[in-house]
């Protein structure tokens, strides 16, 4: 006779590779031999990892020491349980695991944790790519392995996780003058022009400076690497100070900072002019006496300027005989001068006097300039 039976095969009895049995007829107090069948299973061990980036504590610019955490998922996508799940990466630090089994199906996302710190290289790049290794050991054979895949990354399967590391380049500069005034066209002021890194990238191209005064800023070679994250250089420039300078009151000049890519914030300094404005007058005639009411002097009158600044406007002369004649309408330069002339009419009193002495100064404005004198003695002819 033929009969027939199933059985269900288990897990264990994947995992064990096989399943075995033995049977025997019996009927009453007979009994058979026993009779053995083996079939084996057919094990396939595949692990599969996922790995995301979590940038969510990063600092707003990015910098250097922060850190990137990622999160795994680990599933068994074979037919046998693996034993000592564990996850490596050579790019970051993980922590926790191994799992001590994974069934067939099951996944882990709590186990396994990694952290990796940002580096300037890293942010100079704009981003951080790695992979990570789960590692299982099935029932039999070799380990089984398998390299990170991102879930966020739809174009293929193993691809790493890549996670982009925001750049923020900018640079400030801060001018200083090395002088804190100046008196003479001439005078030469001295500038310092000290640019800082303010981004987080490293920078790398050549870095000048433009001045809407000086036609040449000198600055350094950038260090080698270049120039990092909150470090500086200093660039120099001169400026001769010019009459237009001095009349004006002060130097003001604009200046930016650009390695070709990123602008400094414009910045702006002033240096005041010391204003020394001053005159002279010098009078002469070319009489040495009168003698008679009606004679008509004639006097000469030199007006120097010999302050810093350009006499504009009217230039007076204010002789105490005379009164005030305006002398000259126009500019006078520091070193210029100017001539006028005036007479007086000799009197009756100036004959009885024996004299005429007057005295006069020069005015421009608020300037004034010390008062000079002359004297015309008088020919008296008693009879």
């Amino acid at each position: 006779v033929t009969c027939q039976a199933t059985y269900t095969v288990t897990q264990a009895d994947i995992d064990a590779g096989l399943v075995t049995n033995q049977a025997f007829g019996q009927n009453g107090s007979v009994t058979s031999p026993p009779d053995t069948v083996t079939i084996n299973a057919s094990q396939a061990p595949a692990l599969a990892i996922e790995k995301v980036a979590n940038t969510s504590g990063l600092s707003n610019p990015v910098q250097v020491g922060d850190v990137i955490n990622y999160a795994f998922r680990v599933r068994n996508t074979g037919n046998v349980t693996l034993t000592n799940v564990s996850v490596s990466d050579t790019g970051a630090t993980v922590s926790g695991g191994p799992l001590a089994s994974l069934a067939p199906g099951a996944f882990d996302t709590t186990s396994f944790t990694a952290s990796y710190t940002i580096t300037q290289a890293d942010i100079d790049n704009g981003t951080f790519s790695n992979q990570a290794l789960a590692t299982g050991n099935p029932p039999t054979g070799p380990p089984v392995t398998d390299i990170s895949d991102d879930p966020l990354d739809p174009t293929g399967d193993d691809d790493p996780t890549v996670t982009v590391i925001p750049q923020s380049p900018s640079m400030s500069m801060v001018k200083t003058a090395t002088s804190v005034a100046f008196t003479l066209p001439g005078d030469t002021v001295d500038y310092e022009y000290v640019v800082t890194n303010t981004g987080n990238t490293t920078i790398t191209a050549s870095i000048s400076v433009s001045d809407l005064l000086i036609p040449t800023v000198n600055c350094p070679a950038l260090p080698t690497g270049g120039l990092l994250p909150g470090n500086s250089l200093t660039c120099t420039g001169s400026y001769t100070v010019t009459q237009n300078d001095l009349d004006n009151g002060s130097v003001t000049n604009l200046a930016t900072a650009t390695d070709g890519i990123t602008t400094s914030p414009i910045t702006s300094e002033t240096i005041p002019a010391t204003a020394n404005p001053a005159m002279t007058i010098e009078k002469t005639s070319a009489y040495t006496s009168f003698a008679a009411v009606g004679d008509v002097l004639t006097y000469d009158y030199q007006i120097t300027n010999t302050g810093n600044l350009t006499l504009t406007g009217t230039t007076n002369i204010v002789d105490d005989k005379i009164g005030t004649l305006a002398c000259f309408t126009g500019n006078i330069v520091p070193g210029g001068d100017v001539t006028c002339q005036a007479t007086y009419t000799v009197t009756q009193a100036d004959i009885d006097a024996g004299l005429v002495t007057n005295q006069a100064f020069g005015q421009n404005g608020s300037v004034t300039s010390p008062p000079d004198t002359v004297t015309i003695n008088a020919s008296q002819a008693p009879a």
